[in-house]
């Protein structure tokens, strides 16, 4: 460290060559570590010697966040960005267009609107079409099932779609042609669990003046379901249990109808959490687990994380 520390002291001298100001040996290896650090949070992969020594440059006359921001606002970061939410939520890299595309809407948009563009699309709205046909159904979707439950997510809620699927004479078929068995058959599907007698002989009741689709519809508007549903995106987004703030935060605003299913994809996709777990071999660094600070970009994030450690 020793040598390349006086090796990078010479090339900050040239980098600085315009002012007067003459770092000592400790704050260049402070600064080293640091540029090193970012370059590591940021695009994942060791800074080149001359990376190292610009940074350093910089560093003479901007604020660490500054610097942290320039890398995280570069084209190469967002290419990482782009290419993460492309393979997190449409299973696939993206193409050349569609980083270019996608670099261009990061020039204004956040990464919240960014990735609820993804999750929004027709692509997108076919592999959730597909799932829901398997997952309640038992079998693979038809082109018919794609085509009409596409058509149904662009314009209604993602629980409206399941309510159809499950409120259909294939699910009750499916769930043993019964009341009880269909009121079981939507417990285990929406809630992962059993129903208790109680629960069970109060849904049945309910179908006395209620549509099966009805039924599925409030089941799936409990706090119960939309709890499971955050929980479910924390282990698929972010690889860890929701937090207790999260939780509450996202399941009280899915419930209360101010927030989408993909508008809570969105704003954990857009985090630098998912972004550091979406990168092959990254080295995981889990942001504070807080939704006060899911906004805060990961410039901000390196400069707490440093001062909480020192």
């Amino acid at each position: 460290m020793k040598r390349k520390v006086a090796m990078l002291t010479g090339a900050v001298a040239v980098c600085l060559s315009m002012g007067s100001t003459t770092l000592r040996a400790d704050a260049v290896s402070e600064n080293t570590n640091f540029v090193e650090e970012v370059y590591l949070d940021l695009l994942q992969r060791p800074a080149s010697t001359i990376e190292i020594a610009s940074g350093l440059g910089a560093l003479g006359s901007e604020t660490h966040f500054q610097f942290a921001l320039s890398i995280d606002t570069s084209n190469e970061y967002y290419q990482l960005l782009v290419g993460s939410y492309f393979q997190g939520l449409l299973g696939r890299p993206a193409s050349t267009l569609e980083i270019a595309s996608g670099l261009s809407a990061l020039g204004s948009e956040t990464r919240f609107q960014f990735a609820l563009s993804i999750d929004t699309s027709n692509e997108y709205y076919q592999l959730l079409a597909g799932s829901y046909v398997q997952d309640l159904l038992g079998r693979p979707a038809t082109p018919t099932d794609i085509s009409v439950f596409t058509a149904l997510l662009s314009s209604n809620s993602d629980e409206f779609v399941q309510a159809q699927i499950a409120g259909s004479a294939e699910f009750f078929l499916k769930s043993g042609s019964s009341d009880a068995g269909f009121v079981t058959a939507l417990f285990k599907d929406f809630l992962n669990r059993t129903p208790s007698s109680s629960e069970v002989a109060f849904w049945v009741g309910a179908l006395g003046t209620m549509s099966r689709e009805q039924v599925a519809a409030l089941i799936l508007g409990t706090l119960e379901y939309d709890s499971d549903l955050v929980k479910s995106y924390y282990l698929q987004f972010l690889q860890r249990p929701a937090d207790s703030t999260g939780l509450n935060f996202f399941a009280n605003a899915l419930n209360g109808g101010t927030r989408t299913d993909e508008q809570v994809i969105a704003s954990l996709i857009g985090t630098d959490e998912y972004f550091n777990l979406a990168q092959p071999g990254a080295a995981q660094t889990p942001e504070p687990r807080t939704v006060a600070l899911l906004g805060l970009g990961l410039a901000t994030f390196i400069l707490l994380r440093r001062q909480l450690a020192g």
